[in-house]
């Protein structure tokens, strides 16, 4: 008949399996009620585990960030080289152009560069490496190269910024603590230039570049790194201005931790915007950019020298 011969036979099996479903939802249900309270407390608890990613407090992120940070800088490497480079020199330039600032950073304050420092940047830049150029099927570098596999290079980008927006504040702390107060009372530009070096000053190397990553102005690396070390040293170690600037707000400083997280949050934010919607060179400062180039326009050889002439 027709019950015994198709109906049964074609509906058992979705019956089983939503009688199963059933069942597994019953027996959560019983275990643990919905609630808001419940959906509350999972939503902090959730908001907490991304927030020690970030700040690299989770077992294993740093040494995770830390070889994203440096695959992504050997993906441009290796899109900015020659088939057939000798494997020495690419590795280098890996291991200067991402952790360059980490050398010299430190040295400026007296302190070991990273890299003799800590046998983790070295060996991180090793495995980037060998991720980005030789990797069997060459998967790293084709994911994450541009217009390569989007969610690998969200991904790589992301292990980026919260690499380089920690290792920001975290010499801008060193600075700070290390360096003797001058002109001002706290001492401003020596922590300045040192969290700028740490976000950025590998562009510049091997020295061979000379100035010429500056030739059409100062790229968003290059400016983030400036501004997190700006509002991370402010917010944190100078009493006056920051107190009175948060007290107009209506806001209280932020602790070290809130600071730090706010410039990685940040950093990781405006890559998010780059890479989907608005492009590589866009980034929010572009207005004061703007307004610098506007006040300050290009010199143009020979305008000085006529007017001279002319008084």
């Amino acid at each position: 008949d027709f019950w015994g011969n198709y109906a049964f036979p074609m509906m058992a099996p979705r019956a089983l399996t939503l009688a199963s479903i059933a069942a597994v939802v019953a027996a959560v249900l019983a275990v643990k009620k919905p609630s808001v309270d419940g959906a509350v407390e999972d939503a902090a608890s959730t908001v907490r585990l991304v927030a020690d990613a970030l700040l690299q407090r989770i077992p294993g992120m740093f040494g995770a960030s830390l070889v994203g940070y440096a695959t992504w800088v050997g993906v441009k490497v290796r899109a900015a080289g020659k088939p057939g480079d000798f494997w020495g020199q690419t590795f280098l330039k890996v291991l200067l152009g991402a952790f360059g600032g980490g050398c010299f950073a430190p040295l400026l304050l007296g302190k070991p560069p990273g890299p003799i420092g800590n046998d983790a940047i070295v060996s991180g830049a090793l495995v980037a490496w060998w991720l980005t150029h030789r990797c069997p099927g060459d998967i790293v570098y084709k994911a994450v190269k541009p217009g390569g596999f989007m969610p690998a290079r969200i991904l790589c980008n992301t292990l980026f910024e919260i690499f380089r927006g920690n290792f920001i504040c975290t010499i801008v702390e060193l600075a700070a603590s290390t360096l003797k107060p001058s002109l001002f009372s706290i001492p401003i530009w020596g922590p300045l230039i040192c969290g700028s070096m740490a976000g950025s000053f590998g562009q510049f190397l091997p020295f061979d570049k000379g100035l010429s990553p500056v030739d059409k102005g100062f790229n968003w690396i290059m400016l983030s790194a400036f501004a997190s070390a700006c509002f991370y040293h402010f917010s944190m170690n100078e009493p006056t201005v920051s107190a009175t600037v948060y007290g107009a707000l209506g806001l209280e400083r932020p602790s070290a931790q809130a600071a730090r997280l706010f410039v990685v949050t940040y950093q990781i934010a405006v890559a998010y915007g780059q890479e989907l919607v608005l492009g590589p060179d866009w980034h929010p400062l572009q207005p004061l950019t703007f307004a610098l180039s506007a006040i300050v326009p290009a010199y143009q050889p020979g305008i000085l020298s006529d007017k001279m002439k002319t008084n």
